[in-house]
């Protein structure tokens, strides 16, 4: 059985949807290309798939492009996301959901601002790609100042973050993030460590048993002006967040938080595909 440990290099990125014809190689700042995870509940199993790679884009040049597609019930959705390769910055972003209705999402990542644009299908544009449906909304939301966030970024990229923190020997992490509508100052810091049962695949071998893992504590606050009510949410799950990254593979295995309707859940690691560098290196 070929033992796979994964060791992060640089800093580490993420996303967005391809540019026409344009290939994408995996990134070269994460130790694999595809994360896998499945949540199971009484009345529904939510599934997330996550993927990572370094591309070239026509408008911002090379960016690390994350993609994120879930789906629960009858319900999906599908993120795409643009990261500057220097410091992770978010420079574009749109998320489609699907369910009893459609809509597409856009962010656009100003100096100052950012614009939300929602687009809806309706009997003329419902054949149109949804990046070409009519727009029923558009605003600005101020970004916080660089004072209170030099660098803001998605959600998802905590995921690699929290591997960052978990292979330093004491490191606190902080960072923004952009949700919806609101602004995030997020902390992350390893606050202990905790035997894990685990079940996944990686790179087609299975993993099973109990594993060693960091325990990294994600702590949230608002910045900058709020709208409504907090919309902070990692794989569907809000705050308290904890990711539990696994002390020899360095990968995120699980999540918890709160889920809608549920409460307390926990979302599990059943897939990741390594980087083809890292797997040449394990072998």
């Amino acid at each position: 059985m070929t033992n796979l440990k994964f060791k992060l290099t640089g800093s580490t990125l993420l996303l967005l949807s391809l540019a026409s014809g344009a290939t994408a190689a995996p990134s070269i700042h994460t130790n694999w290309s595809e994360l896998r995870y499945e949540a199971k509940s009484l009345w529904a199993t939510a599934l997330t798939k996550l993927t990572v790679a370094t591309q070239e884009s026509a408008e911002f040049g090379q960016v690390q492009r994350m993609k994120l597609a879930g789906s629960v019930a009858k319900n999906s959705e599908h993120e795409a996301m643009f990261l500057a390769p220097e410091n992770d910055a978010v420079l574009y972003r749109e998320r489609l959901t699907k369910g009893k209705n459609q809509r597409m999402k856009q962010y656009a990542y100003g100096d100052n601002t950012v614009t939300r644009t929602r687009r809806e299908p309706n009997a003329t544009g419902a054949t149109l790609p949804p990046q070409q449906w009519p727009i029923s909304s558009e605003k600005k939301l101020k970004r916080p100042s660089l004072q209170e966030c030099p660098v803001l970024t998605v959600i998802p990229a905590l995921l690699m973050q929290a591997q960052t923190v978990s292979s330093e020997s004491d490191q606190t992490l902080t960072t923004c993030v952009h949700s919806d509508n609101n602004f995030y100052r997020v902390q992350m810091k390893k606050s202990g460590e905790e035997q894990l049962n685990v079940n996944y695949s990686l790179a087609g071998t299975k993993v099973s048993g109990k594993k060693a893992t960091n325990i990294i504590t994600v702590t949230v606050e608002r910045v900058g002006v709020p709208v409504g009510d907090s919309d902070f949410s990692l794989l569907g799950l809000s705050s308290p967040v904890v990711i539990l990254v696994g002390k020899e593979a360095q990968l995120p295995l699980q999540v918890r938080g709160k889920a809608p309707r549920i409460g307390n859940a926990e979302i599990n690691l059943i897939a990741a595909t390594p980087t083809p560098s890292t797997a040449e290196q394990a072998r």
